[in-house]
């Protein structure tokens, strides 16, 4: 037996359910940090669902009878990045102001912005620490609401479970955005619409053994046609800024695949340029080292921007450079749509948006085709607010939803195996701390990991130690 298979069991033999639910959490966090081609626990999420419900006696729900229509569950809520932007969109789209449940954890300035766009927010803090009482006090709550969007972590397990136990109570509808479309992830089972948002995780979506019904969502952008004739770009054009922006693990290097081995050539093509990136801690991201080192009068790290100090920065940039080898959802196409000229590099992860068919070599005579005015009205489709909106009310309001013809609006030359690795890389510390505390079985297998568990047992002390800093 494989270490996944131990911790399933060890997982179905425990009678202790807080236990039972936070070793699930664990193995589907292990899962999404590793990509082993697993992309359910369907059987371990349905069997937890029905050993919770056998205690569950309904609560505060039952006394308000689905008075509420619609209800966002986050997990952890972010000032920049797409993810919490996301939410907001589609919370704005709805007739009227909806409730949000933080299951996590979000900064004071967030929920000071979030307050824009939802009517009350609540926090119910089962992420973390689940306790068996806060979960049924979040399924009790849930129970409240006709309509319950997910747009939460991959692993948040409790969130699913809530989830799970409201319909089986009330029978209210369960939508899940699936916003980490390329990654494993709970929520199969409990999902009556499962949004679509690219074409990759459309194609991913065949071996998650979905129980609802798919739709396409797409990523909504603010279009403004009136900055679009001026951002072809030459490559006699003077350069001096190029900004790329993403979380810090879009930029590692993967099977080849890497921005950073691609850097000496832009800056050698635009001798007067500087490359700025966004989102990534310098001190943290070793692969970026060598490059900074060797180039580091060109390049500047930003660790975090809020999306206006963000915005305030692109003003100086001449192209924008989409992340790679994991493309950027939302910032290539807003970029784009703000008139910045906009480049990228094709990636095996791919059908995220239209502009992506723009994508080549940034050094190639080819950057004249950024101009193509026949995928404008493809964009347009896939991410224009209005279009979104009008596919997001059509699920939630009528249960009616939509297919896409992918082919039309990109061209696939991508590998949905190319995130997948061979073995398991990095367990999880709590998985690590009950091997050896409880199981013979499972302390021979991580014998077998021996490796694998001294690096990560560093790697979590790092994020602890890290994480305590940022705290002081």
């Amino acid at each position: 037996m494989n270490l996944i298979e131990i911790i399933k069991l060890q997982i179905i033999k425990t009678s202790d359910i807080n236990k039972k639910i936070r070793l699930l959490k664990e193995l589907g966090g292990m899962l999404w940090a590793n990509n082993v081609g697993i992309y359910n626990l369907n059987s371990l999420e349905r069997a937890v669902i029905e050993d919770v419900a056998r205690d569950y006696t309904p609560q505060i729900g039952s006394q308000y009878k689905k008075k509420k229509n619609n209800v966002f569950v986050i997990t952890i809520g972010y000032m920049s990045g797409g993810h919490t932007r996301l939410m907001e969109n589609l919370a704005n789209m709805l007739d009227n102001k909806c409730d949000l449940i933080i299951t996590g954890n979000a900064s004071v300035t967030l929920k000071k912005r979030l307050e824009k766009y939802f009517n009350e927010i609540f926090e119910i803090p089962v992420y973390n620490d689940t306790n068996i009482n806060e979960l049924y006090k979040l399924s009790a709550n849930l129970e409240r609401y006709e309509n319950i969007i997910l747009n939460i972590h991959p692993d948040d397990i409790a969130s699913v479970i809530a989830a799970g136990l409201a319909k089986k109570n009330i029978n209210t509808y369960v939508h899940f955005v699936n916003h980490a479309d390329h990654v494993f992830s709970f929520g199969p089972t409990v999902a009556d619409v499962w949004y679509q948002i690219s074409q990759f995780g459309a194609k991913l979506d065949q071996l998650r053994e979905l129980s609802g019904k798919t739709t396409f969502l797409g990523i909504p952008i603010a279009i403004n046609d009136d900055h679009l004739s001026n951002n072809m770009i030459s490559t006699n054009d003077e350069v001096k800024c190029i900004i790329t922006a993403g979380s810090a693990n879009k930029y590692k290097p993967h099977k080849g695949y890497s921005l950073i081995k691609k850097i000496p050539e832009i800056l050698y093509q635009f001798p007067e340029a500087s490359i700025i990136v966004v989102g990534t801690n310098i001190l943290f991201c070793y692969w970026w080292w060598g490059t900074f080192l060797k180039f580091r009068k060109r390049i500047k790290f930003y660790k975090a921007l809020n999306h206006s100090e963000y915005l305030l920065l692109m003003q100086n940039a001449d192209i924008y450079l989409d992340s790679y080898p994991i493309p950027g959802g939302t910032a290539f196409v807003e970029q784009f749509f703000l008139g910045k000229k906009c480049a990228g590099y094709i990636s095996p992860q791919q059908g995220y948006t239209p502009l992506e068919n723009i994508k080549c070599d940034i050094t190639s005579s080819e950057l004249n085709k950024i101009n193509n005015v026949d995928i404008i009205e493809k964009i347009k489709y896939v991410h224009s607010f209005d279009n979104v909106k009008n596919r997001f009310l059509s699920a939630i309001n009528k249960q009616v939803m939509t297919t896409i013809n992918w082919d039309y609006y990109y061209k696939w030359t991508g590998d949905i195996n190319f995130f997948k690795l061979e073995k398991i890389r990095e367990i999880p510390l709590y998985l690590l701390l009950e091997c050896v505390k409880e199981n013979s079985s499972l302390k021979c297998i991580i014998s077998q990991y021996k490796f694998i568990t001294i690096i990560s047992l560093i790697k979590n002390f790092i994020r602890l130690y890290v994480s305590k800093l940022k705290g002081k």
